[in-house]
C-alpha cells in the first residue's frame, strides 16, 4: 500500500460500528421498479436464447473450430472428466483443468494466445505474456477474450477497481497504461491470489490492493472468510466470520485528481454506493463502468443528474436467480469528444 492510501485510510484504521450488509436480499427489492416491462420481456427472451445456445449444436461447432479432438472434449466436458488433453487446430497441445479453461479458448479464437500449466494460465496481450494463478476464479473470458473494459480511457489515469477479485481487471488496466490502480476486494482468498498475480506480472508499483468492503458509510463488516472467486452474491453479515473495514469512495480517491476512472463489479453493492455518494465525488470520475444486478433506472438517473451521459446494455436474466443484470457505461459530459 503506497503513502497516499496509508494517509487516506490509516495503517491501523479501526471502526466501532458493525454494519449489516445483506446486499443480495436488500437490493433484490430494487428490481421490482427498476426495469420496464419491455426490459423484463427482453431479458426473458435473452435467457431463453442463452439456454438454447448452451444446449445446442452451436457449442459443438465452436469446439470444432478450436480443437482437433473436439468430440472427445465435448463428451468429457459433459461429464466433467477433467483434466482433458486438448489438441488445438494449430497443432499445439495443452491440458484443460476446468470448464473456464475450455470456455476461454473457444471465445474469439483465444486458443491462439493461451497455455495452461496446472494452476497457471499464460496468455498474450499485445505481445506481452501475462501469467495468472488460479485463473478459473477470475473472469478471463470477459476481461481478456471480449475485452469488456476496452472502451475505458485509462492511459495515465488512476483507476478505482471495485470488486477486483483475483486481479484480472486490475492487471488488464495496468497493461493498458493506467497510471495507478486501487484494487478493492473484501475476500481474503481473492486478495492472496490477486497479490500473487500482481507480483507474477511485475505490477507491484502500479496496483495497490485494499482488502475492504466499499459502501456508502464507514464501518466494519463480518463476512464469510472462506469464499473466493467472482460473482459471489453472499456479501452478508456473519456472527463468526472475517472482519473487514467498510470504506467509501471519499475515503480513497485522491483529493486533487479530477480524471479518475471507476470500474465496479460488486454484486449488488453498486446501488448503495452510487445512490448515496455525493455528486461532487462522482464527478471526479471521467468514466464509470459497472455491472448492474437489479436493473439500471435509478443508477442511470443519479449519474445523469451528476452530469454524465449514460448508456446501458439490455438486462439479462438467469432462470434460477433473481437478478436482472447488464452493464452501464457513463461518461462525464464536460470531456472532449476524443476522451
Amino acid at each position: 500500500m503506497d503513502s497516499f492510501i496509508d494517509d487516506k485510510l490509516g495503517k491501523e484504521q479501526q471502526f466501532d460500528n458493525v454494519q449489516k450488509i445483506d446486499e443480495y436480499e436488500a437490493e433484490a427489492e430494487l428490481s421490482l421498479g427498476n426495469l420496464s416491462l419491455k426490459d423484463k420481456i427482453n431479458s426473458f427472451l435473452s435467457a431463453c436464447d442463452t439456454f438454447l445456445r448452451i444446449n445446442s449444436i452451436r457449442v459443438l461447432l465452436r469446439f470444432r473450430k478450436t480443437y482437433k479432438n473436439y468430440m472427445e472434449i465435448f463428451r468429457k466436458e459433459k461429464y466433467s472428466e477433467y483434466p482433458i488433453k486438448a489438441f488445438l487446430q494449430n497443432g499445439s497441445e495443452l491440458t484443460l483443468y476446468g470448464k473456464k479453461d475450455l470456455s476461454l479458448l473457444t471465445h474469439n479464437s483465444y486458443w491462439k494466445y493461451c497455455m495452461f500449466l496446472k494452476n497457471y494460465l499464460y496468455l498474450k496481450k499485445d505481445q506481452r505474456e501475462v501469467i495468472f494463478y488460479k485463473s478459473e476464479l477470475g473472469d478471463m473470458v470477459g476481461v481478456f477474450a471480449y475485452e469488456r473494459y476496452a472502451r475505458l480511457s485509462v492511459k495515465n489515469r488512476t483507476v478505482i477497481d471495485v470488486g477486483a477479485a483475483i486481479g484480472d481487471s486490475a492487471i488488464y488496466f495496468a497493461l493498458n497504461d493506467a497510471k495507478k490502480i486501487i484494487a478493492i476486494e473484501p475476500y481474503i482468498e481473492n486478495v492472496k491470489i490477486m497479490e500473487k498475480n500482481i507480483i507474477l506480472n511485475d505490477f507491484s508499483k502500479k496496483i495497490f490492493v485494499i482488502q475492504a468492503v466499499l459502501s456508502n458509510k464507514e464501518g466494519k463488516a463480518i463476512i464469510d472468510g472462506d469464499l473466493s472467486g467472482p460473482g459471489n452474491r453472499t456479501l452478508i453479515s456473519k456472527k463468526n466470520g472475517l472482519t473487514v473495514p467498510i470504506i467509501t469512495l471519499k475515503n480513497i480517491i485522491p483529493d486533487n485528481d479530477e480524471n479518475l476512472v471507476l470500474k465496479m463489479d460488486c454484486e449488488g453493492s453498486e446501488y448503495r454506493i452510487i445512490l448515496n455518494t455525493d455528486k461532487k465525488i462522482l464527478r471526479k470520475f471521467t468514466q464509470i463502468i459497472m455491472e448492474y444486478h437489479f436493473g439500471y433506472k435509478n443508477l442511470k438517473l443519479k449519474l445523469e443528474s451528476a452530469g454524465f451521459t449514460v448508456t446501458t446494455t439490455k438486462p439479462s436474466h438467469v432462470f434460477s436467480q433473481t437478478p436482472y443484470f447488464g452493464y452501464l457505461f457513463a461518461t462525464r459530459k464536460d470531456l472532449p469528444s476524443a476522451s
